[in-house]
Parts: structure tokens; sequence; C-alpha cells
């Protein structure tokens, strides 16, 4: 087998290791035409990639051209969680007394992020954890966002109390906190998408499908009508829908068959259109002015894919 074939058949593996709805495998992530640095490009623009290096150590290792890559890759994310576990020992001395829950920081698969999010109960707390940090937070590359409400917009995405109803302790190098249980987990990323980052990577895209295995649907319709933006959430549900045919040939929850998005590349960019009803739904006119950046982005994948 040649090495570019045996890369995506373990590639698709560790995919099928996230999600693998009735045991089938996605039957498209990426083309094979691509070199070995492309293969691991791809990985790292789909938030896969540390993920991959430490799942097949072993087999990279015997390599020449996949052993470099694979090295810095175990060694970044190395450097990353030891930085996570120092930071969250200062989030904890510092929120000792009071509840948070760390979001949008583990999954279901070990992955780098740019950022810890922290989630607290008040508008005081917030500004106290962020004044403590910035005096005694350790010296690292990792920040971190400390907030008292979930909203990427004016007005929240989700509400207060089915943010704190929806919790879970989570263990991480010997210490315990609050993290979103599923429901709030896929919640919380699925708002998170049309509202900031206007894309989908996919192992961010696997592990939304991962938690949503146990969810019931209505339960999330509901919260998005209660926060304004059931138009938006219907919107990101058919999305969520069309690629789950296109990856696995079969419709998630709602629809037997629903259409395939033809060419599907990932990250998967949401079309113009969606961003724009998101904005104009929850009345969020301060996201026009960061369009440009998402415009900016878009432009540099563009070129950035007509060069691979």
């Amino acid at each position: 087998m040649k090495k570019i074939d045996a890369l995506f058949l373990r590639l698709t593996d560790l995919c099928a290791n996230i999600y693998c709805p009735q045991d089938r495998k996605p039957k498209y992530i990426i083309t094979k035409s691509l070199s070995v640095q492309g293969m691991f490009d791809f990985a790292r623009r789909n938030r896969i990639a540390h993920y991959f290096a430490l799942k097949n150590r072993d087999w990279l290792e015997k390599d020449p051209e996949s052993k470099g890559i694979s090295q810095a890759l175990i060694s970044e994310y190395d450097k990353y969680e030891n930085s996570l576990k120092d930071n969250l020992s200062v989030i904890k001395r510092v929120l000792s007394n009071n509840e948070f829950i760390v979001i949008k920081t583990f999954s279901s698969f070990p992955h780098i992020t740019s950022d810890i999010d922290v989630l607290v109960r008040s508008k005081h707390t917030a500004q106290m954890a962020k004044e403590a940090i910035a005096r005694i937070g350790p010296n690292n590359s990792l920040p971190i966002d400390i907030n008292f409400r979930l909203s990427w917009v004016d007005t929240d995405v989700i509400h207060y109390d089915f943010i704190w109803s929806n919790t879970e302790q989570f263990h991480f190098r010997g210490m315990s906190f609050l993290v979103p249980n599923p429901c709030l987990d896929a919640l919380i990323r699925i708002a998170h998408i049309p509202f900031e980052l206007a894309h989908i990577k996919l192992g961010e895209l696997l592990h939304i499908y991962s938690q949503l295995s146990v969810i019931d649907y209505q339960v999330f319709k509901n919260e998005a009508e209660l926060t304004k933006w059931p138009k938006t959430f219907l919107r990101m549900w058919d999305t969520l829908e069309m690629l789950h045919f296109t990856l696995f040939g079969f419709g998630f929850v709602l629809k037997a068959k629903p259409k395939m998005i033809k060419n599907a590349v990932f990250p998967f960019y949401l079309p113009a259109y969606l961003l724009w009803e998101a904005v104009r739904e929850k009345k969020a006119w301060g996201k026009i002015l960061g369009a440009r950046f998402i415009l900016k982005d878009r432009i540099k994948e563009c070129l950035q894919r007509k060069s691979r």
C-alpha cells in the first residue's frame, strides 16, 4: 500500500474514533492526492492533527517523512497540556469560593485551543477574577477568557438557567471542575459557529455529532426560540443534516435523506446568507464590522486551496 493511501486510511479511522454512526466511517473527508505534508496540514486546519500524531505515534515514527512532523505535533501538545494545567490551577485558586465552568476547551478527543474559556455566575466575579489573574497568572501563551454570560452578540444566545442546569464534573491532571454536559456543550458549539466562527472544522463537527447522538432535538429548538435565534438554529441544523448525509450517506435526526453538499471541503465555510440572516435575526449589528475579517480569511483560504 502506498504511504499516502495508508495515511488516508488512518486519518479516516481517526475520524471514526470520534464519531462512527451505525459503524459507518466517513466516506469523504479529504482528497487522496495531497502530499504527506498536505495531509498533516489538512489535519491541523481541522483540529485533529495532534490527536492523529498521538494516536499513531509508533506507526508515524517508522516513516522518515512523517516522523519529524509527528514529533513536533506531540511536543506542541505536551507544552499545551502543561500550560493548560498551570492556568487551570490559577483559575481554581482565584475562584476557589466561586463556581465556574470551563467551556469549549475539552472535547471527546485531545486537541489544542487558543485560550481557556471560563464562565462564572456574575459580572462582579468575572471582573474580580480577571484582575486577580492579571496579577498572578502564569507567564505563558494560553490566555484565559472569563465571562459571566454566553454571548457573541449583543444579547445572550443561551439562558443563564439553562447553562447552570446543564453541567457535569470533569477531572484533569488531579483537578476537578465543571464543564458543560453533552447537551450544553453541543448547543454552545452550534451557536458559536454562525455568530462567531463562520466555519466548521471537521474535528469540531464530528465532536458535535457525538454529543448530539444522546440529545433531544426539541430541547435545543426550545432554547433557541427562548433566546430569539430559532431560524438561525434551524438553518444550522439543516447544515448539520446535509453534512452528515455527505459524510455518512444518511441523515442525522430529522431528515431521512437531506441534500448532499457537493464538493464539500473542510473546514466547511458557512454561506454568507446564513451569516447575514443570523446577524439580522439577533439584531447583532456590531457583527457587521467584523465581517471584513471573515471576508479576509475566506479570500486567504481560497488562495491557499488553489495553491495546494
